[in-house]
This record gives C-alpha cells, sequence and structure tokens, in this order.
C-alpha cells in the first residue's frame, strides 16, 4: 500500500471569534491558493488514489475537496471522525487496509 498524508492548509487563526468552534475554522484565501498549488503539482506527478479520506473539521474538508477535484477523484472521496482530534487510529487504519493507494487528510492530532 501506497500512504500519502496532505496536512490542511492555512486555516483561520486558532481563537478567532467569527469561528467559536474549532472544528469551523475554514481554510484561509492564501490557505485555498497554496492548496490549489499543492494539489496541481500532485497532479503533474500523476498521483492518482483510490481513496481520499479526510477528516470532516472545516479546513481537511476544504483541502480535501481542492485535492479531489484537481486530481478528478471526487467520487474517491470519502469523510472519517477517526482522523479528527480523539479519533481511532485503529478504526481509520481499519478504514483504508484494502485499498492500494491513500490519501489521509487530516487537520489535528488523533488520541493514543
Amino acid at each position: 500500500m501506497d500512504l500519502y498524508i496532505l496536512r490542511h492548509g492555512i486555516a483561520a487563526e486558532r481563537g478567532d471569534p467569527k469561528y467559536p468552534n474549532d472544528d469551523d475554522r475554514p481554510l484561509t484565501e492564501e490557505g485555498q491558493k497554496k492548496t490549489l498549488k499543492i494539489a496541481r503539482r500532485m497532479k503533474e506527478l500523476d498521483l492518482a488514489f483510490d481513496l481520499i479520506l479526510s477528516s470532516s473539521l472545516a479546513r481537511a474538508r476544504q483541502t480535501a475537496e481542492i485535492a479531489a477535484s484537481v486530481l478528478g477523484c471526487k467520487n474517491k472521496l470519502k469523510f472519517s471522525r477517526h482522523l479528527a482530534p480523539g479519533g481511532s487510529k485503529r478504526e481509520l487504519v481499519h478504514e483504508f487496509s484494502k485499498r492500494k493507494r491513500v490519501l489521509l487528510v487530516g487537520a489535528g492530532e488523533m488520541a493514543e
């Protein structure tokens, strides 16, 4: 299996009063542009995935959606609560263990 990990793009600052719930912090305009640039470079490298598995946190979701769109694999994009803070590593591995090439998009540290 080939496993790729993509950290979310630049997001609104933690503690921004516009986003009292940290899960809702979106990518900034710069974060969107840089994520698009990275996704285009991934395409130039002919990267293709059986599955793009993302945290459902806003910033990770946006990052994954940009990547999936550029790579032409929106139908392979899924969301997992196990990629969010407090997610289960064991359950996460179970979600993608039978795939050949996987891109994980995350937004935070996972619990042990």
